[in-house]
């Protein structure tokens, strides 16, 4: 769950697994619409007005330092897309760097964050739509339910319309999409032969419906089920938290990656760095979110310092592995500054977030580590390929499989108490 990969390992499972290499025929305008989309979408139109609500006529600094934690973000992203050129984003970059639960946590917190978004731009959908035929008030168009917490008080029954007749389009484009496919046989018998027995513990329960039709369904009800409660400042939140969790890990990904070098690094030292670097940052967010005066007076000078101090130190007298990366390859420049600077802010972003938002990312957070435990461990890419070694070997050296089977149980019952130390 802790082992790291390569970045050829990486390369090699990926493209094992995904056939044949695509053909590059996007041009850099293509490439700059999907950027563009991708950081845009309706956050811009969803999330200015709870801004403009708690910042003020000061919401035009709000907006430069998030572009600037986006900016220094997207760039440790573009390091790695050109290093590690394979699918996956986050998860990819973490697993290979951090290892499995890393990759795996990253995963599930930007999941939370598509969910979390599309419920967050329905409701505001509503609002828009109630002010489109006259009303004032934003809450119009939702029923108030007495006896129900703050923000879970108003059902907004119109978001939750939208979210599934998008979602019946959806599976209804999912439908035309394997009707094209009928009368079929790309590998002919080898591949009908090849896929003639399939263990049933390998085969999920929803099948029978197919698996991106139930994925489909079972996101929308997660998304029309927040839309309904939720209060859209409550959303919003949890976005951020996870969103800005997921940027301080690719940024600590990536000074780890540059700077552990065979032989030179050892890993102790890059990350007693990262721990004090960030330790640094909390300190001074704390100090600038105190209401009490003598923290300003020293906090900020002390810790915003030794964060300089210990940036400054780590740049000249640690060397990184840019010597080891190809002829011509782009890479983040002024290192470590930018991913510094990246995790400075992310974090001080998240303390100037509620507490609650905190409690609530707790729970989530100990949810999806359960749910790794007991079930995610079993599935991954390693225990599947122990799995088909044990298959093909089982009729040939049933005793040797019997040992490797007690050995992989052994192996995960102290992966498993090392993540519950972690």
């Amino acid at each position: 769950m802790l082992a790291t990969w390569t970045p050829d390992q990486e390369l090699n499972q990926v493209r094992q697994r995904s056939g044949a290499d695509m053909k590059r025929k996007l041009k850099w305008h293509d490439l700059l619409a999907l950027g563009l989309g991708g950081m845009l979408g309706v956050g811009v139109f969803v999330t200015t007005g709870e801004v403009a609500i708690h910042s003020g006529p000061s919401v035009f600094i709000s907006y430069f330092i998030a572009g600037i934690s986006a900016l220094l973000s997207s760039l440790c992203y573009a390091e790695f897309s050109v290093q590690i050129p394979v699918a996956g984003g986050a998860f990819s970059y973490l697993r290979l760097t951090f290892g499995e639960f890393v990759g795996y946590f990253a995963g599930a917190n930007i999941l939370m964050e598509y969910v979390l978004s599309n419920a967050g731009a329905a409701r505001t959908f509503t609002a828009y739509l109630s002010t489109a035929f006259g009303e004032n008030n934003s809450t119009a168009w939702r029923v108030e339910v007495e006896g129900l917490m703050d923000s879970y008080n108003y059902l907004d029954f119109p978001a939750v319309a939208l979210i599934l007749l998008l979602t019946l389009c959806l599976c209804h484009r999912m439908g035309m999409g394997r009707q094209c496919g009928r009368g079929r046989c790309k590998l002919g018998n080898n591949g009908i032969s090849a896929g003639g027995h399939v263990r049933p513990s390998q085969v999920p329960l929803c099948y029978w419906k197919g698996s991106f039709g139930s994925l489909l369904v079972s996101q929308g009800l997660c998304t029309a089920s927040i839309a309904l409660f939720v209060d859209l400042d409550l959303i919003l939140q949890m976005i951020s938290i996870g969103t800005l969790v997921v940027f301080f890990l690719v940024a600590n990904a990536l000074i780890y990656h540059r700077y552990v070098v065979t032989g030179k690094n050892p890993r102790p030292k890059i990350l007693l760095f990262l721990f004090l670097l960030s330790s640094a940052a909390l300190g001074f967010s704390l100090s600038w979110h105190s209401k009490h005066q003598h923290w300003w007076s020293w906090g900020l000078p002390l810790f915003g310092g030794a964060a300089l101090t210990m940036t400054a130190l780590f740049h000249y007298a640690v060397p990184n592995s840019l010597a080891n990366y190809p002829a011509r390859t782009w890479s983040v420049p002024y290192m470590p500054w930018p991913p510094a600077l990246s995790i400075f802010l992310n974090i001080f972003l998240m303390a100037s977030l509620k507490m609650r938002s905190f409690q609530r990312f707790s729970i989530w957070t100990a949810l999806i580590t359960l749910f790794y435990m007991l079930y995610g461990v079993h599935q991954t890419y390693q225990a599947e390929e122990t799995d088909q070694i044990l298959v093909n070997n089982d009729h040939d050296h049933p005793d040797q499989v019997n040992s490797s089977v007690q050995q992989i149980k052994l192996e995960n019952i102290q992966a498993m108490s090392v993540i519950t130390q972690v």
